[in-house]
């Protein structure tokens, strides 16, 4: 064609090993390249260099099994399995020793001296749980326990806080369903500072207004998540369905959504009456203490 120009046929022609000749600017033949709109699979698979077993020898790789041989059965040697281990034998373990003593009021004390543990665990336990409530007031313990640690008749929240850490203790309240236990860890040596601040939000807990309805306003939270899940409500739905429905067993220990709303300051205070009215109260203390030294320190 004239300057050089070729017919569109011809830019479009394409060999027999499916390339097509390109040009340049100046309608040049340059190197050719794949047309890979015409012939995808088949110039891939011819452009990607085969890798041989002789290859992979001389890389210091294994060699790929040939597809003759893939489906043949290993040598025996590679076939053998270790055998499995048997159970280890059980190693004893020893129970400390409980050691008990008695409050001139009544209160029972267990000591657990136990060699070796720095950290001594102290709970008081009160023989009353949810599992005494009734229907209407279902789940006021769990909110008595956690109003317990809001202070005292002597110090509030922050100051029972900060008189905590100085001992070097966390001291917390749990509730369920066959009792109450206050409780606090710290170094054993500190004993006696952390049993005032336990006695205090046992007798005289100062459960503020404020802290009241804080502590309703996430009880009803935690209620509407529940309603919100499939297996939460189906394990209540269950729970329901196996205890009787008098039985305090039958609903949530947290209370429902009527009984917590009832929650008022009034009834905290006759649920915790009943509370230390409902049996013996118990003192358990564990960790590497003298036990006789741990008895005389409590009685006091």
């Amino acid at each position: 064609a004239p300057g050089g120009a070729t017919s569109g046929a011809a830019d479009r022609a394409v060999d027999e090993r499916g390339l097509h000749p390109r040009r340049d600017e100046h309608r040049q033949h340059v190197h050719p390249r794949p047309d890979h709109r015409l012939r995808p699979l088949r110039l891939a698979g011819r452009l990607r260099p085969r890798l041989d077993a002789e290859h992979h020898r001389r890389r210091g790789a294994p060699a790929r099994p040939s597809r003759a041989g893939r489906g043949r059965a290993a040598p025996a040697h590679l076939r053998q399995r270790a055998a499995r281990p048997g159970p280890g034998s059980g190693r004893a373990y020893r129970f400390p020793r409980a050691i008990e003593g008695e409050t001139s009021n009544g209160v029972r004390i267990i000591v657990l001296p136990m060699p070796a543990r720095p950290l001594a665990s102290v709970q008081l336990i009160l023989p009353s749980g949810a599992s005494a409530e009734s229907r209407e007031g279902s789940g006021i313990t769990t909110a008595l326990a956690r109003l317990l640690t809001e202070g005292g008749e002597r110090h509030d929240a922050d100051a029972l806080v900060e008189a905590s850490e100085l001992l070097g203790a966390k001291i917390g309240a749990e509730a369920g369903w066959e009792s109450l236990v206050i409780g606090a860890t710290l170094p054993a040596g500190r004993l006696a500072g952390i049993l005032p601040l336990i006695a205090e939000i046992a007798l005289a807990p100062r459960l503020p207004e404020r802290e009241i309805e804080r502590v309703k306003a996430l009880r009803l939270a935690a209620i509407d998540q529940v309603q919100a899940s499939p297996r939460a409500r189906a394990s209540e739905a269950l729970i329901a369905a196996i205890y009787d429905e008098g039985a305090a067993y039958s609903r949530p220990a947290g209370g429902t959504r009527e009984s917590v709303a009832a929650i008022d300051r009034t009834a905290l205070l006759a649920r915790h009456q009943q509370l230390l009215s409902a049996g013996r109260p118990t003192i358990v203390i564990a960790g590497e203490l003298d036990p006789a030294a741990a008895i005389r320190t409590v009685q006091e």
